[in-house]
């Protein structure tokens, strides 16, 4: 079992919360899909793994409801030993239930194409698309990287250079830097 290494970590988490995230993302990289194999292993370990994202600022020391990972100590926040694996257990047994019926009904011929770290203004497609979901720069842009830091450090895809350096290339009024 390991505990991810990151920037805070004994100030965002108690000790027994990071044991029992530690398990529970363990866990997941070691379950079995004896059904399955190849790429759809792969997208049941992602579908558990943004289950376990999403307890994450729940169980953590952090303000559940701030755009910032901030802790505030007047909330007087209570995370309790246990509370993690309840947790994951409860999103589990409410998303398992979800997905099986997305999948029932789910569109047969439809192809979804998740583009990482594109650029929405130069994305191009060879192909007629029915939707583009993308999440546009604002005025006073959100700092997606801060919002979800521990999630992201939970989950591997981020450490304190990729934070420095993406934060240099943010659209929008903060952190952009002129060329």
């Amino acid at each position: 079992m390991s505990i991810p290494e990151f920037p805070y970590r004994d100030h965002w988490f108690r000790s027994e919360i990071l044991i029992e995230l530690a398990s529970i993302k363990k866990l997941i990289e070691e379950m079995p899909f004896k059904q399955i194999s190849g790429e759809a292993v792969q997208k049941h370990r992602d579908f558990y793994r943004i289950c376990m994202s999403s307890i994450i600022r729940a169980v953590s020391n952090a303000d559940n409801n701030c755009t910032r990972t901030v802790i505030r100590k007047r909330l007087n926040k209570q995370v309790n030993p246990g509370q993690a694996l309840s947790s994951f257990k409860k999103v589990i047994e409410t998303n398992v239930p979800k997905m099986t019926e997305f999948s029932r009904v789910y569109p047969q011929g439809y192809i979804v194409d998740i583009r990482e770290n594109d650029d929405a203004r130069k994305v191009t497609f060879d192909r007629l698309v029915d939707l583009v979901v993308t999440s546009p720069p604002y005025i006073n842009a959100c700092d997606y990287l801060r919002t979800h830091q521990l999630e992201m450090y939970w989950l591997g895809l981020l450490n304190n250079d990729v934070l420095a350096n993406t934060k240099r290339h943010y659209i929008g009024t903060r952190g952009r830097k002129s060329s």
